[in-house]
């Protein structure tokens, strides 16, 4: 099996990778859900997202574009066995990078192997996380 056969977890960076290059936030999130079907991302994601249109100036976009993603694709809700799945993956990690710590928590508590991420992440440094990073398909595609 392969990303496109199985949920796919969304980092909202890779979104934001491709929109700072000049791609249309709808047309990227569309490509992505024809290309992986089965997306599926964090609550956390999504206020990162909120979050990113906030520093740009723009908090109603960003909340705007951060339903948008709720309203296409599966959120999981960040709680307790997250933040103690975080914690033991910063035992084993300790370098690593929280934000990508706490998102691959949750991927492995809703046994999600796969994630799309901008490519300076550090994801496939994570033993149990299978990065996917498809930023020539989904550029030439978009």
């Amino acid at each position: 099996m392969n990303a496109t056969d199985e949920r796919t977890f969304l980092d909202p960076n890779f979104m934001s990778y491709l929109v700072q290059q000049g791609e249309s936030f709808n047309d990227v999130l569309s490509q992505l859900q024809k290309s992986f079907p089965k997306l599926c991302t964090d609550v956390r994601c999504l206020q990162e997202v909120v979050y990113r249109y906030h520093l740009m100036g723009d908090t109603e976009l960003g909340s705007k574009r951060a339903m948008e993603i709720r309203q296409s694709i599966e959120v999981f809700p960040i709680d307790q066995d997250v933040l103690g799945k975080m914690e033991e993956l910063m035992e084993l990690y300790p370098k690593h990078p929280p934000r990508e710590l706490l998102h691959s928590s949750v991927m492995l508590l809703q046994k999600v192997r796969f994630i799309i991420c901008s490519p300076e992440s550090h994801y496939h440094e994570i033993e149990e996380v299978n990065s996917v990073s498809p930023i020539s398909k989904a550029s030439q595609r978009i």
